[in-house]
C-alpha cells in the first residue's frame, strides 16, 4: 500500500505543477484541467492491485525473457481490470490498459493520455528507487532518472517531475 500512496501523492502534485505552469501545460498538448483528478488518484492507488496472487520470485527475476514479461503483464492487467470493474470504476479501464500497454513496453509505448504518463512514470520512479520484494535493491536516484529519461515523449513531464523528485 505504501507504494500506491506514494504514486498518488507524486501524481497528483505533478498535476498541481502542470496546472500552475502554463508555459508547461501549454508544452504538453493535454487538457490539464479536464483531467478528474479523482480518477488520477483512483488509478494510482489502484494501478497495482493484481500484483498480490504473483509469485514474488516471478516479480523480481531480471532475467526473465520478453515472453514470461508479458504473461506476467497481462495476468496483472486482468486481474487489475476486473478488480476495477467489481469497484464500479470501468471509466478507468481504458487508462489502465494504457497503464499496463506502458509497463509492459517499459515506457515506449505509443503516446498515451497525461494520467498514464502521470501514474506510469511516477510508479517506475518509486518502484525502483524504493526497496521491494520482487525487485530486490534500490536503484539511485540519478540510475532512475537517466532510465526514465529514455522514455520518448516524457521530457516535459519529467522536467516537471524532477522539480519535485530533486529540489534545488
Amino acid at each position: 500500500i505504501r507504494h500506491n500512496e506514494t504514486v498518488a501523492v507524486y501524481a497528483l502534485g505533478l498535476l498541481n505543477e502542470i496546472k500552475n505552469s502554463t508555459e508547461i501545460s501549454q508544452a504538453l498538448k493535454y487538457e490539464v484541467n479536464e483531467m478528474n483528478t479523482d480518477d488520477l488518484l483512483y488509478l494510482a492507488f489502484l494501478h497495482d492491485l493484481g500484483k498480490h496472487a504473483v509469485d514474488p520470485v516471478l516479480l523480481n527475476d531480471v532475467n526473465q525473457n520478453e515472453e514470461i514479461h508479458k504473461k506476467i503483464t497481462d495476468e496483472l492487467r486482468e486481474r487489475t481490470v476486473t478488480a476495477i470493474s467489481k469497484l464500479g470504476l470501468t471509466r478507468l479501464v481504458p487508462q489502465l490498459e494504457e497503464f499496463y500497454d506502458f509497463e509492459f513496453n517499459r515506457g515506449r509505448c505509443q503516446k498515451k493520455s497525461l494520467m498514464t504518463y502521470l501514474v506510469g512514470i511516477v510508479d517506475m520512479y518509486d518502484a525502483l528507487t524504493s526497496p521491494k520484494i520482487y525487485h530486490g535493491k534500490s536503484w539511485t536516484i540519478s540510475g532512475t532518472i537517466d532510465e526514465i529519461y529514455r522514455i520518448p515523449e516524457k521530457e516535459e513531464i519529467f522536467k516537471v517531475a524532477e522539480k519535485i523528485y530533486c529540489p534545488k
